[in-house]
């Protein structure tokens, strides 16, 4: 299903899968750059919104080195 608001937000990172695998996709992401900053925190699984459809804002992060 092609979002409505595609246009105005920019679209999203992963809209070819599947909720579920979406989520999974988002955590293993953050495992992965919290391993290259070697952090010894626990990542937890990437948490479902109700709403599988019209629930994202966008954010954009950026961080550096101490």
């Amino acid at each position: 299903m092609k979002c409505p608001m595609i246009k105005k937000c920019g679209g999203c990172f992963y809209p070819q899968d599947q909720y579920q695998e979406e989520l999974k996709e988002k955590t293993l992401f953050i495992e992965k750059e919290v391993q290259k900053a070697k952090l010894k925190i626990e990542v937890k699984p990437t948490v479902a919104s109700p709403l599988v459809n019209g629930y994202r804002n966008r954010s954009e992060e950026h961080t550096s080195e101490l």
